[in-house]
């Protein structure tokens, strides 16, 4: 099937051609339309920094409707129709727009077709029907513009459909009648008359010349591709695929109303068993279970290797130096981490090879007596060295996130050695026009906690505090939890140095507890508290 076209996205284009004939009402628009918008604009900007647990119910939504179509129920039920038939509501609306998709030349049809109406027409397109003598849609009709959201969506599913083969096609058909399929008793009840066999009108068009042979071509065509379906579309796949890099890339747990959305979802599919396991594994690593991370970890890979080749082998290094390291095993980390460095450079793997050299640079930082002796003899070299040849690749190989981050690193090295402010300032411009030319949000964290220590040195007190509101305010949503929590830590430590206590445990009271329920975070916050509730008087007090 197609990676871009889903089930779940036909049912979208359904509930946008309902939205377009003027079936919603006046006081379901809104719903209707936040529904839409939330499924296909993956990134809004919030009038609040949201929490994580937000996060996570949109992930935890976007699953749900990629798995059921009763999630669409759920929004439509509640709202009438308006039409002139009474007591109809907008879910039969939906479900009489789906049930009219009733094979793949209806399904053609309506992607090719039918949705070609909903767009306003190019002056192409008037001048063509105005020598055809066809009839113009009036002004008065709703119509999507082509560079509006809708509009946009709507055009990309006519263009992504035009290109499948028609095997693809045909499984698309196959899996949106599975789809729809949990909605089959409902429309029966609601629309007397309704034959078993009205998920496909060539079967029940043909079922008096076929007679009993009607189930038996049923069962060809479509319990033939019931293994298929139980595997997942491919489209379900990079769904998946997209939504455990967001659960890696916020840096806290999943909670447990939201991830069991997420076993749904990966249950009976062909991503079981790697991907499960991989979900398994942050689970385990982020709440601090070492010998179950570690367990899940070798699953994972084993099950990925069995179908790919020994070029990933890599990034399961890379994976397990990160684990060591977070659990303690500092000379266990380092070394897996030097093997990763020469598998990528064996591979030629220069993302995998440029993150590997940057983690053992800023791993370096921290821990210098680990590899002191590696950067005389080894492939490291000098820190030095190490920065400038990550500057080049990174500027080489367009890879603006590590660029940004060894201009950041340089301007670290430039504060700790208590060189030129200046310096560090360039460094830091630097890093933040690449950071704003290439739009990367999640560098943010990096980029403002450098520049508050920069604020910090120079004693600017306030600077540094409106650094943090900013951040806290405008881009903690788009960041790793990680980079909230230390600095929010940060401003609740510029709070003490004024003597203002309570503001500063409220500062850290405020934060997400379910994203506190990851074990390296949560002992962070835990540390932090604990040394600004022993503030002076506080032991005399106990």
């Amino acid at each position: 099937m197609s990676r871009y076209l889903t089930p779940a996205k036909i049912g979208l284009l359904a509930l946008i051609d309902v939205y377009v004939s003027g079936a919603v009402p006046n006081d379901a628009a809104v719903p209707v339309l936040h529904f839409v918008a939330t499924h296909l604009i993956d990134s809004v900007l919030p009038t609040r920094p949201r929490a994580a647990v937000d996060r996570w119910q949109k992930a935890a939504t976007a699953a749900a409707v990629l798995s059921s179509v009763h999630e669409f129920e759920r929004i439509l039920s509640p709202h009438g129709a308006a039409t002139t038939q009474p007591g109809r509501r907008l879910w039969d609306v939906f479900l009489k727009k789906l049930w009219r998709i009733d094979s793949l030349d209806a399904l053609h049809r309506f992607l090719a077709e039918d949705l070609r109406l909903l767009l306003v027409p190019t002056r192409e397109e008037r001048r063509l029907a105005a020598e055809n003598g066809e009839e113009l849609p009036s002004d008065d009709a709703v119509r999507l513009a082509p560079n509006s959201p809708l509009g946009a969506f709507v055009r990309r599913a006519q263009l992504e459909f035009s290109r499948l083969s028609f095997q693809k096609a045909a499984e698309l058909w196959a899996s949106f009648v599975k789809y729809r399929q949990p909605t089959a008793a409902y429309w029966r009840r609601r629309n007397s008359g309704v034959d078993g066999l009205a998920f496909d009108s060539v079967l029940l068009a043909g079922q008096h010349e076929w007679g009993s042979a009607v189930h038996d071509l049923a069962e060809v065509v479509y319990g033939g591709l019931r293994r298929h379906l139980q595997g997942g579309p491919p489209g379900r796949q990079h769904r998946g695929h997209r939504d455990v890099a967001r659960v890696s890339g916020y840096g806290c747990r999943i909670p447990p109303g939201v991830e069991r959305h997420y076993r749904e979802l990966l249950g009976g599919s062909a991503m079981i068993p790697s991907l499960s396991h991989y979900v398994s594994f942050l689970e385990a690593w982020r709440s601090g279970d070492y010998s179950t991370s570690f367990d899940y970890l070798h699953r994972y890979f084993d099950y990925t290797m069995q179908n790919r080749d020994r070029l990933f082998y890599q990034y399961a290094l890379l994976n397990l130096a990160v684990l060591q390291a977070d659990f303690g095993c500092h000379k266990e980390a380092v070394l897996a981490m030097l093997e990763t460095v020469s598998t990528a450079r064996e591979n030629k793997d220069n993302a995998c090879l440029n993150f590997s050299l940057n983690w053992l640079f800023q791993f370096g930082r921290s821990r210098p007596h680990l590899v002191r002796d590696l950067e005389s003899g080894s492939m490291l070299g000098a820190g030095n060295a190490t920065l400038a040849f990550l500057r080049f690749k990174a500027k080489e190989l367009r890879s603006w996130t590590l660029w940004s981050s060894a201009l950041l690193s340089e301007a670290k090295v430039t504060l700790c050695n208590g060189d030129s402010i200046a310096t560090a300032a360039e460094f830091i411009v630097r890093s933040s026009r690449v950071v704003v030319d290439h739009n990367l949000k999640t560098a943010m964290g990096a980029q403002l906690s450098v520049a508050v220590a920069l604020w910090d040195r120079v004693g600017l007190a306030f600077l540094s505090r409106t650094t943090c509101e900013v951040f806290l305010r405008v881009h903690a949503h788009d960041t790793m939890f990680e980079d909230e929590l230390k600095v929010t830590c940060c401003l609740a430590g510029l709070l003490v140095a004024r003597g203002r206590y309570d503001e500063a445990e409220a500062r850290l009271d405020s934060v997400d507890p379910d994203a506190l329920r990851s074990w390296k975070v949560g002992q962070y916050w835990s540390r932090f508290r604990g040394l600004i509730r022993l503030r002076p008087g506080a032991v005399v007090e106990a």
